[in-house]
């Protein structure tokens, strides 16, 4: 019985031990392909910087304006919706 615990704590710690070096792994390179990158890249990093700020306020621009039309056709949809419901009910009162 002994033997069960200990090979299920040390199955365990293995797992444990993989996951933090894939982890691990995976920030090292991440930062060796962020150093190639810089060493690379064909433009200097402010204009670099202003052109990744320009496409990413564009993409969440974009996503705000679709969601937000959405929003404003859902709301729509849901008043009129509600605004027959209450007529319906005001004209079996009458």
């Amino acid at each position: 019985m002994d033997d069960h615990i200990y090979s299920a704590r040390m199955r365990e710690r293995i797992q444990q031990e993989r996951t933090q070096n894939t982890v691990t792994l995976l920030f090292m390179g991440l930062a060796f392909g962020a150093i190639l990158a810089l060493l690379f890249a064909p433009k200097s990093g402010d204009k670099t910087r202003a052109e990744l700020t320009h496409l990413i306020g564009e993409r969440f621009g974009r996503r705000r304006r679709t969601r937000t039309e959405q929003a404003i056709k859902t709301l729509e949809r849901e008043f009129n919706r509600l605004r027959d419901q209450f007529e319906d009910r005001v004209a079996e009162l009458r």
